[in-house]
């Protein structure tokens, strides 16, 4: 059996095509694009034309993929940009014209699907997951490898860049008054107050870009561990270089250089917050959560 899944998020679009065979799965495609579906939402919570029509016309490329593998069924999910939209339908209804039906999926359902990547492809008992999208950041806190609590926070890299950095390279205040809006966010999480010292792992475009920067190979970015204070560091050293030469930098490129400086904010508060001292990456994403749900059922 072949399956398509589709991830829709503030940034970018992905599909995963696998085929299930005995209950295992391989994957057969792997396709990502840059749509910033949530460009100019603002506090309107709107979804603008344009943003629609540009995520339209890449759903279409992957309908035609999807057409092509025979795939047998199709699981569309869309997380943050159209889950805090007041007009969904702008984009849902003429989806569906295409042949994609997206399911709308809770903050929950989300971290929960986090939480099912992590666990199943890397050797961490106690950690706080940390993914950080495009319009929303999910904590999960895994404890003996049981998710014990989780939230989403509707604030990630591009709704964060817009808010609060104004030009191309952020000022110590904006940085400031950015990090406290994050942090104000988890004082209001009861259950994260009391947990400390824990790693982090890492998840989303932030995370594998400044993973990236090491200059290590696409195979070794899975796994790999940065303390807190090289975390930090690189972040500090990030948020100085204009947003023309970030294009530049391994791993960032073009179609994040001028949203990462929102990225970084959630994982310098939370790190901050819980005194992490490792931060480890995840590529694994929700569509391996999907996937992993499917197989588990």
């Amino acid at each position: 059996m072949r399956i398509a899944i589709i991830d829709l998020g503030s940034n970018s679009i992905r599909m995963n095509i696998i085929e299930v065979i005995n209950n295992d799965a391989t994957v057969l495609e792997n396709i990502r694009t840059v749509v910033r579906l949530s460009e100019g939402m603002g506090d309107e919570k709107l979804l603008r034309q344009k943003a629609v029509e540009r995520t339209l016309n890449e759903l279409k490329k992957f309908k035609r993929i999807i057409d092509e593998m025979q795939v047998d069924d199709v699981r569309a999910i869309a997380t943050a940009a159209l889950r805090t939209a007041k007009n969904p339908e702008l984009f849902t209804d003429r989806a569906s014209e295409i042949g994609v039906d997206f399911e709308i999926i809770t903050g929950e359902k989300e971290a929960y699907y986090d939480f099912m990547s992590v666990v199943n492809t890397l050797p961490v008992k106690d950690c706080m997951i940390v993914d950080i999208g495009g319009a929303s950041t999910e904590l999960i806190y895994v404890k003996d490898c049981i998710n014990v609590n989780m939230v989403s926070i509707p604030m990630a890299a591009v709704n964060i860049t817009e808010k609060f950095f104004s030009g191309t390279i952020a000022t110590d205040d904006e940085l400031n008054y950015a990090i406290n809006s994050f942090t104000d966010k988890l004082e209001n999480i009861p259950w994260l107050k009391d947990i400390k010292n824990i790693n982090v792992v890492g998840m989303g475009g932030t995370v594998r870009a400044l993973t990236k920067m090491h200059g290590i190979a696409d195979e070794e970015v899975h796994g790999f561990e940065m303390s807190r204070e090289h975390t930090f560091n690189k972040i500090y050293e990030l948020v100085k270089i204009p947003v023309e030469k970030r294009a530049s930098i391994e791993g960032i490129g073009k179609g994040r250089a001028d949203i990462i400086l929102g990225g970084v904010v959630p994982l310098l508060a939370i790190m901050d917050y819980i005194k992490s001292p490792k931060l480890i990456s995840c590529v694994s994403s929700l569509r391996e959560g999907v996937m992993y749900d499917i197989l588990k059922k």
